[in-house]
């Protein structure tokens, strides 16, 4: 395939998030970042321990009403700043009325672990309906999880990749 190895991502919602953790927890050699979306790292019997090789960057989106991750979300954060050697955070990263994001810095391999917090969101996908037309109406103010996760990774990747949060209202600067 003509995919770039050194900079693949996984993202994926409920249990495509918990898989995603996974992925990241099994396979860290091979994926730059993960992105779960409203699941966290679920151990068990057939996954019995969370142990990544190499640091891979975490970006992680939960509603605060969301039972499937509101739970132990700070917990899963803090694990992967663990995993990752974070030594400052967190700070506040992006703000808006609904959505409250915060990041782990000066991580092992220049990765980064970065959590957002939706308010009055559920089980869903934040900023995009479900394509069955189910979801309820959500605040304006909510992250578009979509965009933001593709201009956060991107960071990561260097070169001339499109931003999709050019307006003020959802810009966020960083440090160089």
């Amino acid at each position: 395939m003509c995919a770039d190895e050194r900079h693949v991502f996984a993202t994926g919602f409920s249990n495509g998030a918990m898989m995603s953790n996974r992925v990241g927890c099994e396979l860290s050699e091979k994926f730059h970042g993960i992105a779960p979306v409203a699941g966290n790292i679920r151990e068990n019997a057939n996954f019995p321990r969370c142990e990544p090789k190499e640091s891979v960057a975490w970006l992680s989106i939960c509603g605060d009403i969301d039972g499937a991750c509101k739970n132990d979300f700070a917990q899963t954060a803090i694990r992967w700043k663990d995993f990752n050697g974070c030594t400052a955070g967190p700070s506040p990263t992006f703000v808006s009325a609904t959505t409250k994001c915060a990041e782990y810095t000066n991580c092992k391999g220049g990765s980064f672990v970065e959590y957002c917090e939706i308010a009055g969101l559920g089980h869903e996908w934040s900023g995009r309906p479900r394509p069955d037309g189910s979801s309820p109406v959500q605040s304006p103010t909510n992250i578009d999880a979509t965009a933001y996760i593709f201009d956060r990774f991107s960071t990561l990747v260097g070169g001339d990749y499109p931003r999709f949060y050019n307006d003020t209202s959802f810009r966020f600067n960083r440090a160089a």
